[in-house]
């Protein structure tokens, strides 16, 4: 009768974990997901041309793009801005995948966070391709949310001269 009970409780006390790691554990996190764009504009800046409805840009998501998200405190300056301070804590980086998309499982709290990409190539009107130097985002505050998935896409801009 004793092995009986204990067998019960033993398996209480596993159940018990299973929950506490698949549903309080994850409600702890926050999570930053998005997409990684890669921006190309001709000449040093975007230029609208009269009667097209945007400016002459190409855009084309990043597979395989870098998001790094360093952890920090915010900061309220004269303005009211919030700034966001990193901490000398680790970052926490994730590839973008085939489609440019990206999922951060986080710590609650204030992140600075941006992209960066190598290994593009442009092919001139001869047809030579010609390697792009690497490009990164600015990075850009966000606070996340105990429970919540904030929504943060990036956008890397690249300006030929």
């Amino acid at each position: 009768m004793a092995m009986k009970w204990r067998a019960i409780l033993a398996a209480c006390v596993f159940g018990s974990a299973l929950l506490l790691v698949f549903v309080w554990f994850p409600s702890t996190r926050g999570h930053l997901e998005g997409k990684v764009t890669f921006v190309s504009c001709p000449g040093t800046a975007p230029i609208y041309q009269p009667g097209q409805p945007t400016y002459t840009c190409t855009s084309l998501l990043v597979p395989g793009a870098v998001v790094i998200a360093v952890p920090g405190t915010a900061v309220q300056d004269s303005a009211g801005r919030w700034i966001i301070v990193p901490s000398g804590a680790g970052s926490i980086s994730v590839r973008t995948d085939a489609r440019g998309r990206y999922l951060l499982d986080l710590v609650p709290g204030a992140y600075m966070v941006g992209a960066s990409e190598s290994g593009w190539a442009v092919v001139d009107a001869d047809g030579f391709p010609h390697q792009i130097t690497p490009a990164g985002s600015e990075s850009r505050p966000v606070m996340v949310t105990r429970g919540a998935t904030t929504p943060f896409d990036i956008t890397i801009s690249w300006n030929p001269a």
